[in-house]
């Protein structure tokens, strides 16, 4: 099928985004490695069902990533109607910015030691750990900042963060290699979103792999936002000081939104002009009608 779109498209002169499949682990995958799943900060596991439901530091999954993308760039990576890439879905959205895995554990402790050279003396000074008891001996005893009764220590909040954002990215320039390799030439893009987690992953690190910044211009608000528009809009050129494009444009009713009602198209030109005018370079529509499914 994704052959024959590709064909169609070839031929009646339209270029074509190949997003990798990675945001959604089919059934059967889940079935036989449950512990692809996230988890939240309190250790509930978020099950089968929707969407983003994986952990981009467990092993076997990054494993199928690249099995799959590899197949996907072995297969579509040089056919002429394909004009770019999109590496997965929306990162962070949902909540998922923060893993916080057994994987993760493991990783974040390893990764607090590559950056103190081991001084785990330096860490306890820098991060004021004699306050409430919470000195640490070894790296290996420092856990992800879970769910407690009162605030965890703002440094473990800060370094975790950054930790995360890196967990991402890796995960990310894993399927950017493979498609630079099988598909030269091509651009490579990810669709940041606007939503309230957006940026609890670092959108400057997030992107410098990046051929060019995409973006998904939503209203989180239930009357149009012009100012908010704006500032993301902003945000976007500015990551790579290059054009951007919004890879999907909200042109009707979502099913998310406590007032979920269709947009008057009035807005449609204020919104092409106003990214336009900020230095988005292409603009494309998710979606014009409701799907009859899904």
């Amino acid at each position: 099928l994704f052959e024959l779109a590709l064909d169609l498209a070839y031929e009646n002169g339209l270029s074509v985004i190949f997003c990798t499949p990675t945001a959604c682990p089919p059934k059967w995958l889940i079935d036989e490695h449950p512990a692809i799943l996230p988890v939240d900060e309190s250790g509930r596991v978020y099950n089968f069902g929707s969407r983003r439901h994986y952990d981009p530091l467990n092993s076997f999954y990054r494993e199928e990533c690249q099995r799959i993308v590899t197949l996907c760039g072995e297969k579509f990576g040089k056919h002429p109607a394909l004009k770019a890439w999109q590496i997965d879905n929306e990162f962070g959205h949902h909540g998922t910015s923060s893993i916080f895995t057994k994987a993760a554990s493991q990783a974040f402790s390893e990764w607090l030691h590559r950056r103190y050279d081991g001084a785990i003396n330096r860490l306890n000074e820098e991060w004021f750990t004699n306050f409430w008891s919470q000195s640490y001996t070894s790296f290996s005893q420092i856990e992800i900042p879970r769910y407690t009764l009162a605030d965890n220590n703002p440094h473990l909040q800060l370094y975790f963060r950054s930790f995360c954002t890196e967990a991402y990215r890796e995960f990310q320039k894993i399927q950017i290699d493979i498609l630079r390799e099988l598909s030269p030439g091509r651009d490579i893009t990810h669709n940041l979103n606007s939503s309230k987690y957006a940026y609890e992953l670092c959108p400057w690190r997030m992107t410098e792999d990046l051929s060019i910044v995409g973006f998904d211009h939503y209203q989180e608000s239930d009357f149009p936002n012009v100012t908010r528009s704006l500032s993301n809009f902003s945000l976007m050129r500015s990551l790579r000081k290059r054009p951007f494009l919004v890879l999907e444009q909200q042109p009707v009713q979502v099913n998310w939104q406590s007032l979920n009602r269709r947009l008057s198209y009035d807005w449609f030109p204020l919104w092409a002009l106003l990214s336009a005018a900020t230095g988005c370079c292409g603009i494309y529509y998710f979606s014009w009608q409701r799907f009859l499914g899904g």
